[in-house]
């Protein structure tokens, strides 16, 4: 089409117009059949032309206005396949967009599942350690209470006392079980010692302080906050804000925290409650001991965080007994299986 269209010219160029004519009307009618729509306007065009060259003024006009009616329906035509194409193009975005957003959708559902299944692994971690522990905690307890709420009572203790003293609550809850487990060492304390209802011989006494040592070293090495929390509780909590206590004699802020917490809320209710040796003191009598003892045996924030916790308005009372939570590990059904 577009060799014959150049002939055209050329003959129209030389101002021939009956070749030029002929030579068109070949061009448009293969334009026409392969549907080149630039070419037969052009074809069109050349036909004018050459009708003008020619005189025949009518043919002339009659292929001006062919090309214009051509024109204008190529136009319609291109307009037309746009807005297809853009519909289509706005189609195929659409499906991108609802593809991504499904994608998306699938993706955030597995992130929820996935999370849900690793939050359901963790709490059932947590709650086979924290039955462990306090299985652990039964162990040892049976041989010195067999209620088995010492332990429970001190752990609650510890926890109301790290929260006075500005703990997080995840931070204190984790020191109140780890705290069950701070006489665990009576475990390698015999019980001729252990259960003597008077006054310990020198040698006896010797004997007894090895259990913060067994303690610690059954509870060593372990590699969770609440073991590692345990095993510095079970050796450090008989030592003395002075230096005087035991086993390794430390002193002021070199006893670890959690232990001098525990050594306060372990006395507190060693004192409130009946014991071999002793008779059960009033909440008021254990509290005035502790206060006396602040600065010597005690850290002298911890004794302030007790009063804080458990005298005056709105006090809890050591003498309540372990949270449910607690003591659900710690029931006569429990200790029997």
């Amino acid at each position: 089409v577009e060799a014959l269209l150049e002939l055209g010219r050329v003959y129209l160029e030389l101002e021939q117009p009956y070749r030029t004519r002929e030579v068109l009307a070949e061009g448009l009618e293969v334009a026409r059949e392969t549907e080149a729509r630039r070419f037969e306007l052009e074809a069109l065009e050349l036909k004018s032309l050459a009708a003008e060259q020619d005189g025949d003024l009518q043919a002339a006009l009659r292929h001006e206005r062919t090309f214009r009616q051509r024109s204008r329906e190529l136009q319609q035509e291109e307009q037309t396949l746009r807005a297809e194409l853009m519909e289509v193009h706005f189609d195929l975005e659409q499906a991108r967009s609802r593809a991504e957003t499904y994608r998306l959708e699938l993706l955030e559902q597995a992130r929820r599942e996935s999370q849900a299944q690793v939050l359901e692994r963790t709490r059932e971690l947590e709650e086979a350690q924290l039955e462990i522990v306090m299985r652990l905690a039964i162990a040892a307890e049976y041989r010195d209470d067999d209620t088995g709420e010492h332990t429970a009572r001190v752990g609650r203790n510890a926890e109301a006392i790290a929260l006075e003293l500005g703990w997080k609550e995840d931070e204190a809850r984790v020191l109140s079980v780890a705290a069950l487990l701070h006489d665990v060492g009576k475990i390698g304390v015999g019980d001729a010692v252990l259960h003597k209802p008077g006054m310990l011989a020198a040698e006896e006494f010797d004997v007894m302080q090895e259990h913060t040592t067994i303690g610690a070293g059954i509870l060593s090495g372990g590699h969770t906050r609440l073991l590692r929390l345990a095993e510095e509780i079970a050796l450090a909590h008989h030592e003395r804000w002075d230096g005087k206590g035991y086993p390794l004699r430390l002193a002021g802020d070199a006893i670890p925290m959690s232990a001098r917490i525990v050594a306060v809320a372990d006395v507190l209710d060693a004192l409130t409650h009946d014991r071999p040796y002793k008779r059960a003191w009033s909440t008021e009598e254990a509290l005035a001991e502790i206060r006396r003892q602040s600065g010597t045996q005690f850290d002298p924030r911890v004794v302030e965080a007790c009063m804080a916790a458990f005298s005056g308005e709105g006090a809890i009372s050591p003498l309540d007994r372990p949270p449910t939570r607690v003591r659900r590990y710690l029931s006569e059904g429990a200790l029997q299986r």
